[in-house]
């Protein structure tokens, strides 16, 4: 308990009481109470550097006091156990709640979670009710005037902490301190790191990531690169590469899984290991005789060829990914440039001296923590726990997994996070996503590290029915970890800040809605309940048909605390009335996000339920919802969910504009949605904006490249836009996920470019220009700008052509139509058009033009017998229809089909008897034997139609259609009078 004991000793030092006292003197001051969140923090700010510098304390003093106390609430929100208040001196100033009464103790009598008597698993949920956040929100307790206004104060763009956030004031005083550290604090580089770590507690303490705090970590990040590249100069590698970890981490909350892959991957250079999947012979069920091959990783030492090697085995890194990381690199070199001899330059015994001091160095030490929990056993009577693999291998997990120190681990568990958020779900990424993870579990080193690698194996394997109930059962094993277990508290907080294990409410939270999925609502309330989070409450109580008595909760609370926001949001949840929506925006002083983002999404869902059960567009509530999600974006532009709801919304009412602006907005936090990227491409197509449309189509695909439909709007796109080559490859996409092919439109207009005759070049222009004309029009100047600002990746593909010279652009030109192709691109296109047209022939076509398309383009490039052979299941498709000589329009059909035979086949003598004087006997016999097949068919069809008009017994148009078939039969026999 050394740590600990110096935690606690830095926290009752004189310098450090004052500077907490005067903290909570200025969050309840006139000036801060009536003022917003940033305020706030600014006057708390400069409260604190007024105080220091009376109490003339050094720089590094001021950072230890803010490192020791975001420590000290790391140990009380995420690790535990619950800390011992009265060892500190400023106790009365961590209280949440007022003295609970002897009715409410006796209310909040220990229960548990889960009834335990029903399983025997040694690592099921046990009595949590004890737990600090549980005890006091099931009490019904009040928060103290200091709690609510150190959650004020704790306020990012209109996001509230949790409700029962423990010792916020800690967090406060740490992030208020070190607020521009890089600038405050030169003489402490590593000052940067600790205010990373408070940033990221902060967003942890959030329902929803905040624009304030992302803009926070991108600046330090960027500071950081500087630090790091310092740290490896100096000989400091495991610190730098717990800098490359943390800083990982702080972008993957933001979604920026690029960086963050680029950061784990300097981490692992750092750290001198490479880690990657590898095979190897192992079983994996019970049963099994003989060994298989099975994924496990291999680690192997670092070398600069290593990511060579990786590429040339096609490695997962695109172009984009690429991009990235020359961005990365060269921001890298103009950062690092005039290290020598800068304020920054580090010895390693100063480095060592603040790892020390400020509590931030990486635990080295291999040997492994003591009490680390163990992982849940899994109870199935066929697969094994974990694969066995063979003798033959020297180590389980690919031979070397010993070498990886606590760092590499963090950075594996890094890697598979990055995984997980930019790659879609299936069954091959959890296989190696749990490779990984099994790695890491089989040799145990860091509690923490060990917690979270538990924490990411069972979310990824909730998707298995096998692995279900294991899965549940580490997750509530998890979620008791801060009340239970052996692992004393300086095990429990050292390394906590590798890894990206959330605060203990949250995996609660995580907890009870995995207790919703497989039907346990009760205890999902009860869990929901006691954490009062009322969304989960409110579900919950909808699930067992109480929703009554989630209302009469709400009141009760209400009658305690009627300024609670949330609050009056969830009453508005449960009675779906708007005033209480807007009650809870007035009483929040119209400051927080999520009262109109709550009333928003209800209007959606009331517009969505008509237009589902009425198929009417109910205009005026999805403007009223628009309305709601401008008012919580204007809060907190960082609502990545709400910008998508904002576009769907638009598009309902044609508000093409607004959609696409929406849209833009959700994609530049999260880039990985095909369906907004999908829905961005249908309002660029809307308005006019074809080449917008086909850049989003074309980023759709990659990220849901299984989505037939996707590839079919992509189709559609790319034949408007000239790209005959990315068109090809969508259709034969469409037909290998869907096994079926009808759109003929698409096709019919891909082999009409293909098959058009060149055109001069000036043509081609003039066309282009013609093209570029109306899109112009259409282009919003105020959207332009907005493009360029957000950086949607976009601005630079499509405004390029505004400053370009003509003779680019007329370049530019050339590669945008099929016909100013060379001959040899013209007739690789076609021969990759046949292998597509053979395999749509294997497929399931439901519309017969599809055939009469593909035999037209087989006729043009002299493929008359595979035209002869699609035409005739074309002709077997529309007669295979029930009655079809009594329908016009079926009628209609089986005609069209014979009538493109007869014209292929006079095109052919036609075009033969034009290359030469006379056709050859064997040509004849050919055409001849064709034109009597068909004739044989017209002759049945001609008799049939004949037939069922003289009896009347059809629609009106029938007649019309059997002269047309009988005037082909005419000129088939005409055709072969002549051959003979």
């Amino acid at each position: 308990f050394e740590l600990i004991a110096v935690m606690d000793a830095v926290l009752n030092e004189d310098a450090c009481i004052a500077l907490l006292e005067v903290v909570a003197s200025a969050v309840l001051s006139d000036k801060c109470t009536s003022s917003d969140a940033n305020n706030v923090i600014a006057v708390v700010e400069n409260t604190i550097m007024e105080k220091a510098q009376s109490l003339q304390l050094s720089n590094n003093n001021l950072v230890r006091y803010a490192a020791y106390a975001l420590r000290v609430f790391t140990q009380e929100n995420y690790t535990g156990p619950s800390l011992n208040r009265t060892l500190f001196k400023v106790a009365h100033l961590l209280e949440e709640t007022l003295p609970a009464t002897d009715d409410q103790k006796e209310q909040s009598a220990p229960r548990k979670i889960i009834d335990t008597s029903e399983t025997d698993d040694a690592h099921a949920s046990k009595d949590v009710a004890n737990h600090p956040i549980m005890a006091a929100a099931k009490r019904g307790d009040v928060s103290t005037k200091l709690h609510k206004a150190l959650r004020n104060a704790l306020c990012i763009d209109g996001e509230l902490p949790y409700t029962w956030i423990l010792a916020p004031l800690l967090l406060l005083f740490s992030y208020a301190t070190l607020k521009d550290s890089f600038s405050k604090y030169a003489d402490v580089p590593l000052a940067s790191l600790v205010e990373l770590r408070t940033v990221v507690a902060l967003q942890e303490m959030l329902d929803t990531t905040t624009a304030t705090l992302h803009t926070h970590v991108t600046e330090l990040s960027t500071h950081l690169t500087k630090v790091c590249t310092l740290l490896e100069k100096c000989g400091c590698e495991p610190l730098a590469a717990s800098v490359y970890v943390e800083r990982a981490h702080a972008h993957l909350h933001y979604h920026e899984y690029r960086i963050g892959r680029i950061l784990v991957d300097e981490g692992m250079r750092v750290c001198g290991v490479r880690v990657r999947l590898t095979g190897a012979l192992g079983k994996r069920t019970k049963f099994q005789q003989s060994s298989l091959a099975q994924l496990t990783v291999s680690i192997t030492k670092y070398d600069a060829s290593s990511e060579n090697e990786d590429r040339k085995q096609g490695d997962e890194v695109d172009e984009e990914d690429k991009e990235w990381r020359k961005h990365v690199a060269v921001e890298s070199v103009v950062l690092g440039k005039g290290i020598e001899g800068s304020t920054l330059a580090l010895a390693k015994a100063d480095v060592l001296a603040q790892e020390q001091d400020l509590l931030l160095a990486p635990t080295q030490s291999d040997t492994p923590d003591s009490n680390i929990p163990l992982e849940v056993v899994l109870d199935d009577d066929t697969l094994l726990s974990h694969i066995s693999f063979d003798a033959s291998l020297s180590l389980q997990g690919g031979g070397m997994a010993p070498s990886l120190s606590r760092v590499s681990q963090a950075l594996v568990l890094a890697f598979v996070r990055c995984k997980v958020i930019s790659s879609a779900n299936n069954e091959l990424l959890e296989e190696e996503l749990v490779a990984y993870l099994d790695t890491v579990i089989a040799h145990p080193l860091s509690y923490s590290v060990q917690v979270y690698a538990f924490l990411l194996k069972s979310r990824i394997e909730r998707t298995r029915s096998r692995r279900l109930q294991r899965s549940t059962q580490q997750l509530a094993s998890v979620a008791d970890l801060y009340m239970v277990g052996d692992a004393d508290a300086q095990t429990r907080i050292c390394d906590t800040h590798l890894v990206n294990t959330p605060p203990s409410w949250k995996v609660l939270t995580e907890l009870a809605q995995r207790y919703i999925t497989i039907g346990l609502a009760r205890d999902a309330l009860e869990i929901y309940a006691r954490l009062q989070v009322w969304d989960g409450v409110i579900a919950a109580h909808q699930l067992l048909g109480e929703e009554e008595t989630a209302e009469k909760i709400v009141r009760a609370r209400l009658d305690i605390d009627p300024t609670d926001a949330s609050l009056w949001c969830a009453l508005g949840e449960i009675t779906r009335k708007e005033e209480y929506f807007e009650k809870a925006f007035e009483v929040s002083g119209e400051r927080m996000a999520k009262p109109m983002r709550a009333l928003g999404m209800m209007l959606l869902h009331q517009a969505e339920h008509a237009h589902a059960h009425r198929e009417e567009v109910d205009t005026t509530k999805y403007q009223k919802a628009i309305e709601c999600f401008k008012k919580s974006l204007a809060i907190n532009s960082f609502q990545a969910g709400l910008w998508f709801s904002l576009g769907c919304c638009a598009l309902r009412i044609d508000d093409f504009s607004t959609s696409t602006h929406a849209f833009r907005r959700k994609l530049d936090i999260e880039d990985n949605d095909f369906e907004s990227w999908n829905n961005l491409a249908n309002g660029y197509m809307k308005l006019g904006q074809r080449k917008r449309a086909f850049f989003a189509f074309h980023q759709a695909t990659k990220q849901a490249y299984d989505n037939w439909k996707v590839w079919e709007n992509y189709s559609v796109v790319c034949v408007s836009v000239n790209k005959t080559a990315e068109c090809i490859r969508a259709i034969q996409r469409v037909v290998e996920v869907r096994g079926a092919f009808t759109d003929w439109k698409v096709l019919a207009a891909l082999t009409h470019k293909l098959l058009q005759p060149k055109e001069t070049y000036k043509q081609s222009i003039a066309i282009n220009k013609k093209l570029d004309a109306v899109n112009d029009e259409n282009d919003d100047l105020e959207d332009e700008e907005d493009l360029d600002e957000e950086g949607d990746g976009e601005s630079e593909k499509i405004g390029e052509d505004k400053d370009m010279s003509v003779d680019v652009r007329e370049e530019k030109v050339r590669e945008c139509f099929i016909f100013d192709l060379g001959a040899e691109e013209v007739r690789k296109q076609r021969e990759s058009m046949v292998e597509v047209l053979a395999k749509i022939q294997q497929s399931s076509v439901t519309d017969y033009r599809v055939w009469m398309v593909a035999a037209r383009f087989y006729n043009k490039i002299g493929m008359h017998d595979e035209a002869k052979n699609v035409r005739r299941l074309g002709y077997q498709q529309v007669k295979s229809v029930p009655s079809w000589e009594k329908g016009e329009v079926s009628a209609a059909n089986v005609v069209d089909c014979l009538e493109d035979m007869v014209s292929a086949l006079v095109n052919i003598r036609s075009e033969e008897e034009e290359n030469v004087d006379a056709l050859e006997e064997e040509q004849k016999i050919y055409l001849k034997k064709q034109f009597n097949s068909t004739k044989m068919l017209l002759r049945g069809v001609a008799k049939n139609l004949e037939s069922i008009v003289m009896k009347g017994d059809c629609e009106e148009g029938v007649a019309e259609h059997s002269q047309r078939a009988q005037q082909l039969l005419e000129k088939v026999m005409s055709n072969i009078n002549e051959l003979s």
